[in-house]
């Protein structure tokens, strides 16, 4: 067994700590979708501490490892994280409560719905609470043969290392945008603080399924071989508002 395998997760409450100090997004940019990074390499310290742990995006995260960015910059901006700094990009990001929260998929609408959509019974795509209140995203990136190459986990990005995937991520203006070029998977998410909205844009497979969040419907296809036959086409949503139910979209193949 290697030393990475043998190294012990992160606990939640102290992840739920370090986002909370951190205004929750990169203390760089303020980017929502995050990495939890030891500032002395876990490889020295053999220890998860509140003090050497920063929350990163993608972006900030390999630029402080490649050494672009000094420890002593990393250090001010844990004290000083751009969320508790900046106020318009404080006021956009999540909205601030789970429970107001209103996410649009095409033209459907979900309020207190945690599980937004399933493929057979397997959630594709979560929003649920932390212990203040505010959402977390959780969404599952698989290809088109069923590997999960990558995941947000409670707003962390995660990525199969073994995967010779390169991912694009982008915060700006309330806007996040994950692309994948090479596999065409990729996700928007656009946050509007007067419609107190998230809007949701998507590419996701499961299972030889396709699932496409278009900008004015929701579409569940066969992404493989039998779409062939039978014209791929599951089930389209359009107009629909799902409130306070346990789970939103469900699809059976």
């Amino acid at each position: 067994m290697s030393k990475k395998s043998e190294r012990v997760p992160i606990p939640s409450q102290l992840k739920r700590q370090i986002r909370t100090e951190a205004g929750f997004g990169c203390v760089f940019c303020g980017m929502p979708i995050i990495e939890y990074h030891h500032i002395i390499p876990h490889a020295i310290v053999k220890k998860h501490e509140a003090e050497n742990l920063v929350a990163l995006c993608g972006n900030h995260h390999n630029s402080f490892h490649n050494n672009i960015i000094p420890v002593e910059e990393v250090y001010f901006r844990k004290e000083n994280p751009f969320n508790l700094s900046n106020e318009e990009v404080r006021s956009q990001f999540w909205l601030g409560s789970y429970d107001t929260l209103k996410l649009e998929l095409g033209s459907c609408t979900f309020i207190d719905v945690p599980k937004i959509f399933t493929v057979n019974e397997f959630p594709l795509i979560e929003i649920k609470k932390d212990n203040l209140g505010r959402p977390l995203l959780n969404i599952k990136f698989y290809d088109e043969k069923n590997v999960l190459i990558a995941e947000i986990v409670d707003n962390e990005w995660i990525v199969n290392r073994n995967t010779d995937k390169v991912w694009d991520l982008q915060w700006s203006q309330g806007e996040l945008k994950i692309n994948s070029a090479s596999r065409k998977i990729h996700l928007i998410f656009k946050v509007n603080s007067i419609k107190n909205t998230v809007e949701l844009r998507a590419n996701l497979y499961y299972k030889g399924v396709l699932i496409k969040i278009n900008p004015d419907s929701i579409e569940a296809k066969l992404g493989n071989q039998d779409a062939i036959k039978n014209k791929g086409l599951l089930a389209i949503f359009k107009n629909t508002t799902m409130r306070s139910c346990d789970v939103g979209i469900v699809i059976q193949v």
